[in-house]
């Protein structure tokens, strides 16, 4: 496990020793544990807008393909 120095104003660390207290953890687990769903977060974001634009790109590649075959049919 690597170790870094995380720097904080004095209302956050508070807030991070008040919090840290309450669940009977250490404020170094604490900073590790949401520094970790931080990242999961916007990893899942990531994917979940991947996908979804990949469906928006299917459902307009779909369209086209319908426009294009009729347009094709009309031309004959």
């Amino acid at each position: 496990m690597l170790t870094t120095t995380v720097r904080l104003d004095r209302d956050l660390m508070a807030r991070v020793t008040l919090h840290a207290e309450r669940l009977g953890i250490a404020k170094a687990a604490l900073i590790r544990d949401a520094t970790f769903a931080y990242v999961i977060g916007i990893e899942t974001n990531d994917r979940l807008l991947r996908e979804q634009v990949s469906d928006v790109l299917s459902q307009h590649a779909a369209r086209l393909d319908r426009i294009e075959q009729f347009l094709a049919r009309r031309g004959r």
